[in-house]
This record gives structure tokens, C-alpha cells and sequence, in this order.
């Protein structure tokens, strides 16, 4: 059984510490909760699912009863959280955000079918299909366009797709592809490899990159103007150029 034991202050006080005792056990509740919750995501809706665990049925099978009301909100509150946890996975599990078609993709489809060697629509398909979560068509036009125009801004536009695909490997190598291919006068070239780096952990080469984008282009020296330099960025290439942002201002520049 998972007991809650509280230690008690001086009197009038209010219990000062919490000791959830087995917390292995405590820990198995909490996965298989997910695990369960997840499966269900799709069948209730947010609003349902908040007041299903809001209430917290005592759980005999892991040995939890009755915490008391003096713990009750706290185990609110971490409930809620890892609702919306499971919230958020389940919907990217079940390709909540793969998308059939749109206005652009019905043009670029009619494109590709008047010239089926047409190697700007096929990587512009494949970064539209990247980002609409239709992973294996992506990366087969992906390969297709790179085997098509084998030359630096093909290889860089590919490398963005697969940075956003998550194939943070595959980006790397693309944009390093294009940075060679270009002899790195190509004004998207070292932001490109920050991103590219960023992928694979390589924190170091990523700030040896950024700074030779900022050499390049000022604006991304400064948070205001890098703000406006990506705000029409994906979320993922954002949280990448800010994240070494962030690490380059503060402990590389110099």
C-alpha cells in the first residue's frame, strides 16, 4: 500500500513535508495511468477526461486509499498536468495533424503530374508533407528531388524537410552537403548547419556556426532581430535557433 505521511509542524501549523512511501510502486500507477489514458484520448473529450480525473477514484490494484484532503489538491493538480501531457501525445500518435490534402499540395500534386521530374515541386511537396505529419511520402520526395538537382540550395531546401521530419541526421548531412556544394557563400549556409548541429547534439559546432551567422548577418546577434528573422519559422527550426541563441549570448560571445 502507498501511504502519505505527513510531518507535522508546531501546533496551528500546517503539516510542512509530504513522503509518498514506495515510490516505485507510486511511479508504475503513474505509467500505467498514461499508458491507459493515452489509448483513450481519442474516445473523450478534454472536458470529460479533466472532470474523469479531477476526481480521483481511489486505485486498489496499486494499493493507493484515500489520501487525504489535505494532500487532495496537490494530487489535483499533477493529475491535470499529466492529462495534458497524454493529451498532447496521444493526439501526435494518432497523426492528429496528418493532413490529406490542401490548396498548395493539389498544386504541386498537378505539377508533378504534368513533369514527374520536376525536382523544385518534389521538394517543395516533400517539405509541405513534412510538415503536415505524412512522414514516408516526404521523405520519398525528398530523395527523389536531391537524386533529380544534385546542387547546394536543392540539398539545403531537403535538409529543412528532414530537420522538421525530425530525421535531425538526414538534415545534417544535407546541409553540410549544400554548405560544400556552395563553398559556404550561400547567405543561408551557417544558420542552416546551426539547426543541422542543434539535431544532433553538436552544441559545439553549432555555436562556431552561429557566430559565423552572425558575422554574416547581424540580425541574429540580437534577440529583437532574430525574433523578426524567424517569426514565420516552424516551431522546431524556432526552438533550435533560439535555444543556441540563447547559449551563444550568454557564454559565447565574444
Amino acid at each position: 500500500m502507498i501511504r502519505i505521511a505527513l510531518r507535522k509542524g508546531a501546533q496551528g501549523e500546517h503539516p510542512r513535508r509530504v513522503a509518498i512511501h514506495r515510490p516505485r510502486r507510486f511511479a508504475l500507477f503513474i505509467l500505467t495511468t498514461l499508458q491507459e489514458s493515452s489509448a483513450r484520448i481519442r474516445q473523450i473529450s478534454l472536458r470529460d477526461a479533466s472532470a474523469c480525473f479531477l476526481a480521483i477514484p481511489t486505485n486498489q490494484r496499486y494499493g493507493i486509499r484515500g489520501p487525504s484532503a489535505l494532500i487532495m489538491p496537490i494530487i489535483r493538480s499533477i493529475w491535470f498536468c499529466l492529462l495534458l501531457m497524454v493529451s498532447a501525445v496521444g493526439c501526435a500518435q494518432h497523426g492528429l495533424w496528418s493532413v490529406q490534402t490542401t490548396p498548395k499540395l493539389e498544386i504541386l500534386n498537378q505539377q508533378i503530374k504534368n513533369n514527374a521530374n520536376d525536382a523544385q515541386a518534389l521538394s517543395n511537396r516533400g517539405y509541405a508533407l513534412s510538415l503536415l505529419g505524412r512522414k514516408p511520402e516526404a521523405r520519398t520526395d525528398l530523395r527523389k528531388a536531391v537524386a533529380l538537382k544534385d546542387n547546394g540550395p536543392m540539398h539545403n531546401r531537403v535538409g529543412w524537410a528532414y530537420f522538421n521530419l525530425g530525421d535531425y541526421a538526414d538534415a545534417k548531412r544535407e546541409m553540410e552537403t549544400a554548405a560544400k556544394l556552395s563553398d559556404r557563400k550561400a547567405h543561408y549556409d551557417y544558420y542552416s548547419l546551426v539547426l543541422g548541429y542543434w539535431g544532433v547534439q553538436d552544441m559545439k559546432r553549432a555555436l562556431e556556426n552561429y557566430q559565423l551567422a552572425v558575422e554574416r548577418d547581424p540580425r541574429f546577434g540580437e534577440f529583437k532581430t532574430l525574433n523578426e528573422r524567424s517569426s514565420e519559422w516552424t516551431p522546431i527550426e524556432r526552438r533550435a535557433i533560439h535555444e543556441v541563441y540563447v547559449l551563444w549570448s550568454k557564454a559565447y560571445r565574444p
